[in-house]
């Protein structure tokens, strides 16, 4: 008698090597220390505002050379004593802008290649030919309450409205099988109140 998808997938999950989750999980502090620990977003507002203000300043420096001529002696000494400091000015944004560049060209390489090794955890069911793939998920930021199944959770302080994911000690594991997603590990997390995170954020902007 042929078994259900489902049953066979439980066959499956009962004999997920254990390479394989400790791989997806090393796999996952590898992303959460290099891509997770730099907003990749933020850093690229920061590129595009650098490089307005380089621009500003080349412009100003282009304008100065073009009213430089008109000038007095004196009133040109103060003007090159202004342009030699707006061109140490340019010089240090651009390096700064450089070495931004270069982080957040290094952030998306390393986010191709994990994306890439994700795709590499398949195994195939010799008796039914179905194929598992394994993946993890990363629920930073998702709300939390107590229906939940795919995490255990650790509160963080007394409040327990409007609970969030703030920080990923472990991640979810999942097998798809015939479009069957399946959890092999739960995920570990501590949550907080949205509220309470939203009053931090305001102290520290204030």
């Amino acid at each position: 008698m042929k078994q259900p998808n489902s049953q066979r997938a439980i066959i499956i999950q009962a004999s997920i090597p254990k390479y394989f989750r400790d791989l997806l999980n090393n796999l996952f502090e590898l992303e959460k220390k290099t891509v997770g620990a730099i907003d990749a977003q933020q850093l690229q507002q920061e590129i595009e505002q650098q490089s307005k203000e380089l621009n500003n300043h080349k412009q100003t420096l282009e304008k100065n050379k073009n009213t430089s001529k008109n000038k007095s002696k004196k009133r040109n000494k103060l003007a090159n004593v202004q342009k030699n400091n707006l061109l140490d000015e340019i010089k240090n944004k651009q390096t700064k802008l450089n070495a931004k560049q270069q982080q957040l060209n290094s952030i998306e390489a390393t986010k191709r290649i994990i994306t890439k090794m994700k795709d590499c955890f398949y195994i195939k069911d010799d008796i039914s030919g179905n194929e598992a793939h394994y993946y993890y998920k990363n629920p930073i930021k998702e709300s939390y309450d107590d229906t939940r199944t795919d995490v255990n959770a650790h509160i963080s302080g007394t409040e327990t409205d409007n609970l969030v994911v703030v920080e990923v000690i472990q991640p979810i594991i999942r097998m798809k099988v015939n479009n069957q997603s399946i959890v092999v590990q739960k995920g570990i997390v501590i949550v907080a109140s949205k509220d309470l995170n939203k009053e931090v954020n305001h102290e520290k902007n204030d």
